[in-house]
């Protein structure tokens, strides 16, 4: 999780260094609070994709960051919503299909996760069948039998 990447001049400046600092050539993230999509370099010449709410909302919103190196790798990509983002890479053999991936809350209205879901399941359909595949995000996954605290 990203807490809201907004249009946080310093929060891009951060997310730079700490793509440098850790050596991430694919970076998938969620809760950007970016409306809108779009792409924006950052300081370091890694290449920052969004996809947020169309309705200016700054809320949700999921992202991904390709390195300096990488980011020559990208054939194309596709907001689908501000949960769902998908980008298409070439590498020397074969090309890899990025999902990034934001689900709603166990909270969430049964419509609400049954859309993203049906969502999800489209996006992956419309992929290239040769292309290797890569699901990155936050499935809101609670895990253990004490569910007191949730």
């Amino acid at each position: 999780n990203v807490l809201s990447q907004e249009s946080s001049t310093s929060k891009l400046y951060e997310l730079s260094q700490n793509v440098s600092k850790y050596k991430l050539d694919v970076l998938g993230l969620t809760e950007t609070h970016r409306p809108g999509t779009g792409e924006e370099m950052l300081d370091n010449g890694s290449l920052f994709i969004y996809s947020g709410r169309s309705d200016g909302h700054r809320r949700q919103g999921v992202g991904l960051v390709l390195s300096k190196t990488v980011k020559n790798s990208l054939i194309s990509y596709t907001p689908m919503s501000e949960r769902i983002l998908a980008a298409r890479l070439h590498s020397r053999h074969i090309n890899i299909s990025v999902v990034v991936a934001y689900a709603p809350t166990e909270d969430a209205q049964d419509s609400v996760k049954d859309d993203f879901y049906q969502q999800l399941g489209g996006s992956f359909d419309s992929l290239p069948s040769h292309d290797v595949k890569i699901l990155l995000g936050d499935f809101n996954a609670k895990i253990g039998r004490d569910n007191s605290s949730w």
